[in-house]
């Protein structure tokens, strides 16, 4: 099987239970939210348009646009491969008349809506590590944008990845193992913590962060890299009321590496 076919494969068998996921929206809400509302805090731009490549079911789209609004961005759009995904963030969003959410090919999708080359915030979240052709989902970012135009992308951070590894939490695929390409080191069965039961499973292809940096300023100025890690207080909050992933319970494989090294980093650049 084909590393772009086992990819699609995973993602179908982990369709119902990413959709009715709940521990893995409290880690965006309590660490992934905070930071991206940092990161994207000076991006201003009358009339903005914003692109969510690879937005799942809209929660992180949703969330950016309700900071953007403030910020004189007035379009946004959420595009993701899997249709399930589309439509369960087209029931969420059923209101809204100035978000699209659609599913396709990202070229296919930027013509549709003429977006290339005219887009001033485009984000790849979670996204990367699912690509085994990580460089052409780079490429199609870098051709949404304006000059000068902003992205954001976010990654498992590689070395949490390795933790989970050695401690048996994340496991390799061995068949692709032995046609493995070069643009990944391994791909495996990256954990989803979920309160109460074992997680389930999504795919991921392992690269270094100094293999992201790399391949990305071939295409954009680096402004920012941040490796996310939840604060005392949020720990704190987490171990009264009980939020997973961020204490310790009985199927929360990321704990503790998680309570004290970053598990996810945040890249924010400009296209050159």
């Amino acid at each position: 099987m084909k590393d772009k076919d086992w990819a699609k494969q995973m993602w179908r068998q982990a369709e119902r239970d990413w959709v009715n996921r709940k521990q893995d929206l409290n880690y965006r809400e309590h660490l992934i939210h905070p930071a991206l509302e940092e990161q994207v805090n000076d991006v201003y731009s009358r009339n903005g348009i914003f692109v969510d490549l690879g937005c799942g079911d809209g929660t992180e789209t949703l969330f950016l646009k309700s900071f953007l609004e403030q910020r004189g961005f007035d379009k946004f759009y959420g595009f993701d491969p899997n249709q399930s995904f589309i439509k369960k963030a087209q029931e969420t969003n059923a209101q809204s008349t100035n978000i699209i959410f659609d599913s396709g090919e990202l070229i296919e999708l930027a013509d549709k809506y003429e977006l290339q080359g005219h887009t001033d915030l485009a984000t790849s979240l979670f996204v990367l590590q699912d690509e085994p052709e990580y460089e052409e989902l780079i490429k199609v970012m870098h051709s949404y944008l304006r000059k000068d135009g902003f992205f954001l992308a976010l990654t498992v951070h590689p070395q949490f990845s390795e933790w989970l590894l050695e401690k048996g939490a994340l496991s390799i695929n061995a068949e692709l193992q032995k046609s493995k390409k070069n643009n990944y080191e391994f791909a495996g069965n990256y954990p989803i913590v979920e309160s109460g039961k074992s997680p389930f499973f999504v795919p991921y292809f392992h690269r270094e962060l100094s293999d992201y940096i790399k391949l990305l300023e071939k295409y954009f100025y680096i402004d920012g890299i941040k490796g996310l890690k939840p604060s005392k207080q949020v720990l704190g909050i987490a171990e009264v009321e009980k939020i997973s992933p961020f204490y310790n319970e009985k199927y929360n494989v990321y704990w503790p590496k998680i309570a004290d090294f970053p598990s996810s980093v945040m890249i924010k650049g400009i296209k050159k």
